[in-house]
């Protein structure tokens, strides 16, 4: 029996980041920086990865799975080009078309045009002008955006803006495929439509790799599951070994404290402040819904990566009007509708697509009046955001992910987050 070509190799496969701490460019930081440590840059390593071997072979479907930060989505960009290794080797095979939808904003200009847009991301997988006028016509079937095309794609939602990536990555008959789970943003329709092409794709006998935290996705998609925690593959099998082994994972974590974030996402003095980070989180958790008009009768949803819920918001809630969600666990099932819910600490923790997913999974278990409250480190800079965490997001575009899901966003002035971080209000639109 002929041996399975591999489309995929990663061979003691590693990538590290170095975090910039305190960073500032103005002339007056760099001055204080020499005269107060405080102030100082502070460069820290973080391995991403860390010598992963794997083999994909040709028509394999795989699924990452993992929680948050364990490096699935740097697997993925690794695949598609956008980063570079930093030690070991990434083979894939020769003139092999890769299609990827991994993050909202790679690949496009968000001044340019629908049109535009296509083909540039186009052009930059390989097809040439003759084959994008070929599949054009495809892609906007597909997307639903006819009448959006000649629209800047600033102004689309990140709904649209999801459509029409995943309308190209469908149509451009890629022989990788490469999908982090943030199509979740869309309409019901629009992810039916997606699963069904993921589907045929795999029957194909084309390779997909799938970063899912959905057992039912993984499960519908994939012959294989591939389990990765702090940067370190932990187990390559199959899907239901894969998934019980992710659930074993989860299990065994949920009783240890959350550790803090390492470093202030503003000051010196926000990073002395989340030493007793739960504690902390707790107390100020109710106060602050109590000062946004929380009522006794209220039902309470808190949303948490990596962190337990707040004590002192379950009692005044009582057991049968409050629920914690902590994303990490393999699945949601809301008790009731909500009426207020809370997310912290939780953008600074999660990636650009699962802050998207989070929030479509969180809406649909919210009250037609509900709100949900979320801390984010709110930074200007849409173009500096890291694969690492801690993340910290324009509000702009948390604003663009929270307007796909019909929600409107405003900013809470009166937060007092412990940890310095800011917080913003959403509500339907």
């Amino acid at each position: 029996m002929a041996a399975l070509v591999p489309a995929i190799e990663a061979q003691a496969l590693s990538k590290r980041f170095v975090l910039r701490h305190n960073r500032g460019a103005s002339l007056k930081v760099l001055f204080l920086g020499l005269l107060d440590k405080g102030h100082r840059e502070v460069l820290e390593e973080f391995w991403a990865l860390r010598d992963v071997s794997l083999s994909i072979a040709r028509g394999d479907s795989i699924a990452l799975v993992g929680r948050n930060g364990s490096g699935k989505s740097t697997f993925l960009k690794l695949i598609a080009g956008i980063h570079r290794p930093t030690g070991g080797r990434l083979l894939v095979a020769r003139q092999a078309r890769v299609g990827t939808m991994i993050e909202l904003g790679v690949g496009f200009h968000p001044d340019l045009n629908g049109t535009e847009n296509v083909f540039l991301n186009a052009a930059i997988h390989g097809l040439s002008r003759e084959a994008i006028d070929a599949i054009y016509p495809a892609i906007v079937e597909y997307s639903g955006l006819r009448h959006f095309m000649d629209v800047p794609l600033k102004n689309y939602s990140s709904g649209m803006h999801m459509r029409l990536g995943f309308a190209i990555a469908a149509n451009m008959n890629p022989d990788i495929l490469l999908l982090d789970e943030i199509f979740a943003v869309g309409d019901e329709d629009f992810q039916k439509q997606c699963m069904k092409t993921m589907a045929q794709f795999t029957a194909e006998g084309r390779t997909l790799v799938f970063v899912s935290h959905s057992a039912a996705s993984v499960r519908a998609m994939c012959r294989r599951v591939c389990l990765l925690d702090h940067g370190r593959l932990l187990f390559d099998g199959g899907v239901e070994e894969g998934l019980a082994e992710y659930q074993r994972l989860i299990a065994g974590s949920s009783d240890s404290p959350a550790e803090p974030p390492a470093i202030a996402p503003h000051s010196p003095e926000a990073a002395a402040a989340v030493v007793d980070w739960d504690a902390r989180t707790g107390e100020w958790a109710l106060a602050f819904l109590k000062r946004q008009g929380l009522q006794p009768h209220h039902r309470v949803l808190e949303i948490t990566c990596g962190a337990s819920g707040s004590e002192e918001l379950a009692r005044y809630a009582g057991p049968s009007r409050y629920q914690h969600w902590e994303i990490n666990s393999p699945a949601f099932s809301p008790l009731h509708p909500f009426d207020i819910a809370l997310a912290s600490p939780l953008l600074s923790r999660i990636s650009l697509n699962v802050v998207a997913r989070s929030l479509a999974t969180a809406v649909r278990a919210m009250d037609p009046a509900g709100r949900i409250y979320a801390a984010w480190i709110d930074h200007a800079d849409a173009s500096d955001i890291t694969d690492v965490p801690p993340f910290a997001y324009p509000f702009e575009l948390v604003a663009g992910i929270a307007g796909a899901l019909d929600l409107g966003a405003s900013r809470v002035e009166d937060a007092a987050h412990p940890a310095g971080e800011s917080v913003l209000l959403l509500e339907r639109a």
